[in-house]
């Protein structure tokens, strides 16, 4: 179900797949920064709302390079308190424009993250893993047996 939208982006919630999924559009590349922070305040929103396990960022037609200090606010008022919120993993679909995309990771690798966090070229990509179950159970098995 869509729980947001604008003429940004759009946020639906998944329940089936306890999955918040953002959607931004090419229109993003006209947003100036307190534009760009509202939407990324819906997220949040959305996050405390439902507190999902899984979140997917389709930043496929995003558009707007994220400024150094947007991308710390972001990073302090978004991101970091995502976890909270029961997410587990976020994917990223990745943007078309490589300066987006580096703003896009710059703007989540400054802080520790309680959940996983992964880049993908396609939704399909993003969503295998994210929707697999058996990868942080391998990762917890892997732990065991070194202990042994």
């Amino acid at each position: 179900m869509i729980i947001y939208e604008s003429d940004y982006i759009t946020i639906q919630y998944l329940e089936e797949h306890s999955l918040l999924e953002r959607n931004w559009k090419p229109s993003s590349a006209e947003m100036n920064h307190e534009q760009f922070q509202h939407e990324m305040l819906q997220l949040l929103k959305g996050a405390e709302k439902y507190n999902p396990l899984l979140v997917l960022g389709d930043t496929k037609s995003f558009l707007y390079v994220i400024l150094p200090d947007v991308q710390i606010w972001i990073d302090d008022t978004v991101y970091s308190q995502l976890g909270e919120h029961g997410v587990q993993k976020m994917a990223f679909v990745n943007s078309e424009d490589f300066f987006v995309q580096l703003s896009v990771e710059q703007s989540i690798e400054e802080s520790n993250k309680d959940y996983e966090i992964r880049y993908f070229g396609n939704d399909e990509e993003a969503k295998i893993w994210l929707f697999d179950t058996n990868d942080s159970i391998e990762e917890e098995n892997d732990d065991i047996e070194e202990t042994e």
